[in-house]
Formats: structure tokens, sequence, C-alpha cells
């Protein structure tokens, strides 16, 4: 009996070592996917809440939650600052991601937004010198394939270069949130900073959105059935992001270093149009499989260049 419970064990060992191994990389992966079926899912609300409206919903929803569960203390009034700098770059990055995806594919809004942390992982880099521009010219030469600018034209010329613009200002603030998340992560503890952050981006969205949100959400109080399953199909989407996607991500970042973590996050726009064409109906051309390839191997090869993690 006993050498039989032994033989168990040690069969269990390489299964239980394998799933710590796969678990976290699991999660990175289903981090993606709720960031982008919650941006899928956003897209046919612009119609009933609008654009700033829907996200001002989501971002209100989410922060609602997060407070009752964190319940944030201990943050020092001198980091009040960087945190409401955050909550505004997060309400600006999700409002033109928003904007983005309402006029181009949800891929491209992706690949194009990927630049931003892409860059920041490029130029942050310890080595390489110049060598870490191919990056950001890879990337580039990614986006230009999903893009195509030399064949933008005709009526819908103005609403492709205003969603791409969209996007890359999305991609700025990306960049910019990075930054921000790392510096405010140092001064508090847990999800505290990104607790207060999201009402300071639902605050200083409001007075965009109301005007958008009001009517339906009056009609939703009044049972108006319609309004109802949006609101609830917008609530579904503030539960996947970011609740579950920065649930997910903090479970991986627990198991796996960053650098690792940053080279799986490259999948991202690779995700981004799977889940286009699989919820939006929307469609890959030929030049858009070896374009998303390119931005997903500069994401990998500038976060790779940036080293190991710090202490």
């Amino acid at each position: 009996m006993l050498t039989s419970t032994a033989a168990s064990t040690a069969a269990a060992g390489p299964r239980a070592s394998s799933l710590r191994r796969v678990a976290p990389i699991a999660a990175v992966l289903a981090s993606m996917t709720c960031v982008q079926v919650g941006a899928a899912v956003s897209v046919p609300l612009f119609g009933t809440f609008g654009v700033a409206g829907t996200t001002w919903l989501r971002l209100a929803l989410a922060a609602v939650i997060l407070l009752a569960a964190v319940r944030p203390r201990g943050i020092a009034r001198a980091d009040l600052p960087a945190i409401s700098l955050l909550g505004l770059v997060m309400a600006g990055n999700a409002v033109a991601f928003s904007e983005a995806t309402d006029r181009i594919p949800l891929g491209v809004t992706v690949a194009v937004e990927f630049c931003g942390p892409l860059s920041v992982a490029a130029f942050g880099a310890r080595a390489g010198g110049a060598r870490r521009l191919v990056w950001p010219v890879l990337a580039l030469a990614g986006v230009l394939l999903l893009t195509r600018p030399w064949s933008i034209g005709g009526a819908s010329a103005e609403t492709t270069w205003t969603g791409l613009g969209f996007a890359a200002v999305a991609g700025a603030g990306w960049g910019a949130y990075i930054v921000l998340t790392a510096h405010v992560g140092r001064r508090s503890e847990g999800l505290a900073g990104l607790a207060v952050a999201f009402p300071a981006a639902a605050i200083a969205l409001a007075p965009f959105a109301a005007a958008q949100t009001w009517p339906a959400l009056r009609a939703a109080a009044l049972g108006s059935m319609p309004d109802l399953r949006a609101l609830g199909l917008c609530a579904v989407a503030a539960l996947l992001v970011p609740l579950a996607a920065y649930a997910l991500e903090m479970a991986a970042l627990r198991r796996i270093p960053q650098s690792v973590f940053g080279v799986w996050m490259a999948l991202e726009p690779a995700i981004g149009a799977v889940v286009g064409v699989l919820l939006l109906s929307q469609t890959l051309g030929l030049l858009d499989l070896p374009g998303l390839a390119l931005v997903v191997l500069a994401g990998v090869g500038a976060q790779r260049a940036s080293g190991p993690d710090r202490d």
C-alpha cells in the first residue's frame, strides 16, 4: 500500500510541475482574450450609449466593483497627483481605443496601439544601442502592411484616417499607463492605487459621457428591455475589462518574471484580430497576417532586448 501511494505521488509530481508552468501562461492568454472580447462586446453598444458613454459606463461599473473589493487604504496624500494622472491617462486611453474600434478593425487598432508599449520596452532596454530601433521599425513595417495607407481613399478615407489617429493616441496612452502604473505600484500595495485611479478616470470622463448615456439609462430605468439588455452587456464588458483581465495578470505576474509576461503579451494584436473575425465578422486580407506577424515579432524582440527584470 505504501509503495502504491509513493508511486502515485511520484507520478503526480511531474504533472503538478507541468501545471504550475502552464497555469501562469494560460492566465496571460486568458487576460488578453478578456480584454479583446470586452472590446468586441462594447462595439455594438456604441449605438445605444455612444462611444464615450459606453467607455464611461465600463469604467464606472469597474470602479464601483473594484472599490468594494479592494477597499484601498494607506494611500499617501503625496501620491494622489500621480494616481489622478494615471486615472486621466486611463480615461484618455480607453476613449481613444473605443473611438478607433468604432472606425477600423479591432486587430488593426490593437496593432497600432501596441506600438506604444513596444516603444517603452525598446527604448527602456539597457543594452543594444541603435539596435533597439530595429523593433519599432519592424513594428512600423507590420502596421504599414495592416493599414496600407497608400490604398486609403474614397468615401471611407476620413473615417479610416481618424480611426488610425485614435489608435495612435491610444498607443501613447498605453505607453504612459505602463510608466505610471509602475510608479503607482511601487508606492501602494496590491490594487490599492488602481482602485483609486479608476474612480478618477470615471469622474474625469463623466462630463463628456453624461449627455450620451442619459437617454438610454433613463429608458432602462423605465423598463425598456433593449436598453436593459444593453446595460447588462455593458456590465459584462466591465467585468471582462478590467476586472477579470487585471486579476488574471496579477495571478500570472506572481509566478513568472515580468520579462516573460511581456513576451507573451506580444500576442495581443493577433488575439485582437482573431476576436474581430469571430465576434465582429471582420476579415483579414492577404497582407494582414504577415503584418500581424511582424508586430508580434517586434514585441517579442523588444521585450527580450529589455533584459532581465530588475530586483
